[in-house]
Formats: C-alpha cells, sequence, structure tokens
C-alpha cells in the first residue's frame, strides 16, 4: 500500500444519484457505511490511507430517503483507529436507526465492551493490514483471541485484510462466524486463481459471511 494517502474525493450531490430500479423493502439496512466528523473532534491516525472524507451524518441521512434506506451499520473506519469516538456519538444520536462495528485494541477492558454493546455496537473490525507482517499462527490467534473476547455479548467478526493473507487462512476463516471481508484492492491473479475463487471458498455453509 502506498505511503502517500489518496485524496478523497467531495461527495456527490444528491440530485446526481440513481435511485434503485428495484423495489426496496421496508425497513431496508445499509450494512456497510463509514462517518467522519470535524477533524478539530475527531483527529485521525498518524498515518491515514486517505485523507478526511467528506461524509458526516447529517449528509448520510440527506442521502438515506434517495436510496430506498432506513436505517444503517457504521463500521470503524480506518482512518480512525481504534479511536471509536466519532462512531459511538453517532450512535448515541440516532439510537435505534443504526448499528455499530468498532476496531478495538486487546487490552480491552469487558466493561468498556459492554459499554459499547448498549449503545448499539454489534461487530467488531479485525485490521489484518497491520498485521500482514507476522506468522500466520500469530495472526491466527489474534483472531481467535478477539473472537474470545466478544462471544459473550453475541457479537461477530469483519476482517480489513490483504487478498493473500486471505488466501492462506481460507482453511481457517471457514471456521468463523464473519460479516464481512473488505480490502480486495490488488490483483489477485499472481498470487490465486482468481478473487471469485478464493469468495468462493469462504462463502462455503461453513462461514456465514456478508459480501
Amino acid at each position: 500500500m502506498s505511503e502517500e494517502p489518496e485524496i478523497s474525493r467531495p461527495l456527490r450531490p444528491l440530485e446526481t444519484i440513481s435511485r434503485p430500479t428495484i423495489a426496496v423493502p421496508a425497513g431496508a439496512w445499509d450494512a456497510h457505511i463509514h462517518i467522519f466528523g470535524p477533524a478539530d473532534r475527531y483527529p485521525h491516525v498518524a498515518k491515514p490511507h486517505y485523507t478526511l472524507p467528506d461524509g458526516n451524518l447529517a449528509q448520510f441521512q440527506a442521502l438515506m430517503p434517495v436510496i430506498g434506506m432506513e436505517r444503517f451499520v457504521i463500521v470503524q473506519p480506518s482512518f480512525y483507529g481504534t479511536d471509536n469516538s466519532c462512531l459511538l456519538d453517532t450512535l448515541d444520536v440516532v439510537g435505534d436507526t443504526a448499528r455499530g462495528v468498532v476496531m478495538i485494541e486487546s487490552e480491552i477492558k469487558d466493561a468498556e465492551l459492554e459499554d459499547f454493546h448498549r449503545r448499539g455496537v454489534r461487530a467488531v473490525r479485525l485490521d489484518l493490514f497491520k498485521r500482514a507482517r507476522l506468522p500466520l499462527s500469530e495472526i491466527q490467534s489474534y483472531i481467535r483471541e478477539t473472537e474470545a473476547r466478544v462471544k459473550p455479548l453475541g457479537w461477530h467478526l469483519q476482517f480489513y485484510a490483504p487478498g493473500y493473507i486471505v488466501r492462506d487462512l481460507i482453511g481457517f476463516l471457514r471456521t468463523l462466524k464473519i460479516d464481512y471481508h473488505g480490502g480486495q484492492r490488488y490483483p489477485f491473479l499472481e498470487q490465486v486463481k482468481g478473487e471469485k475463487d478464493v469468495l468462493d471458498e469462504i462463502l462455503k455453509p461453513l462461514a456465514p459471511v456478508k459480501k
């Protein structure tokens, strides 16, 4: 991944966004969005992959009726690392309209996890880009330890990972309850037969997955 952050583009005007061509069910969820806030209130990580995006809560709420969504899942972006303040503040504002997916440090206290749950969090996102250079055994241990921490709350796991890590962990990933796998930014053709083959493997019945 490049050391230079990508330049985020402004949100498109609502009037340029196409409406769904199918009948969207009542109560439909947008299952993966990011919310960003003012830089002076929510500091980013030391080396973000991109500049502060144009995407606050008010903007998304204005978009929801255009695309037919009534509820949504806020996913913690790598931009904020494990500081979930923006996500949690947003959940406090919108209440049962949304749920959250946080990123956490391994030493987080149970009481803090329980507070997250009370405020609407239901999953944890694991950034495997940060751990991509570790031995696979250590990555697996990290995943299992995180799973054990959140399982009592009924949470599941979400992954942000490079393709070659997914390739090497396919058998292991099939033993987990997975919500989403993201991060396929590079061609797989030199690593495996193709991205579809990887997804076909992960999507076998042993591992529930949301694409």
